[in-house]
């Protein structure tokens, strides 16, 4: 079984997330008649524009991809169930993706890395290559999983994150 840092794929997931779900998001505004929807003073509106949306997006779409990363199959459900019987009321978005990350030091990284990715947006550019290598914080700490895992997450975010930011108008 092929093994794939998990650093790696928690940059590639948070990257994923905010080219597929702007590009969804700004293709919106094309459609409305802007024909420079991409030019960076109009990535920047349209970011703005759209600031509650991104954060709430985010959290929920990484909630899922992050248990996946982070807990097995067989106990995903019971410590999910265990950690919202703890919380109680008032259980937010933010709070699950947080035990999603499992400890501390994930959460730092995904969180560092949404604030880079965002910071590019409200700059009017989407990251390319050489900007994620420069994002992309290595912590060896965070372990390996099985690289056909990752791939299927990284995919799945990619379509889910442009199909929700289609549907926010």
């Amino acid at each position: 079984m092929k093994q794939i840092r998990k650093d790696y794929v928690l940059a590639s997931l948070v990257r994923t997330f905010f080219k597929y779900f702007a590009t969804a998001l700004v293709e919106g505004r094309a459609e409305k008649g802007d024909a420079d929807a991409f030019e960076p003073r109009n990535v920047k509106q349209t970011m703005l524009h759209h600031y509650e949306d991104v954060g709430k997006a985010f959290n929920q779409e990484m909630f899922y991809a992050l248990m996946r990363m982070n807990y097995g199959a067989d106990t995903m459900e019971q410590q999910l169930r265990q950690f919202s019987q703890e919380q109680g009321e008032g259980l937010t978005d933010m709070d699950l993706v947080r035990f999603a990350c499992r400890d501390e030091a994930f959460f730092n990284v995904m969180a560092d890395a949404y604030r880079q990715h965002f910071m590019l947006l409200l700059e009017g550019r989407i990251a390319t290559d050489d900007d994620f290598h420069d994002i992309y914080q290595r912590n060896d700490a965070l372990g390996h999983m099985e690289l056909s895992l990752a791939e299927s997450i990284v995919n799945r975010m990619a379509s889910a994150a442009y199909e929700r930011g289609k549907r926010i108008k």
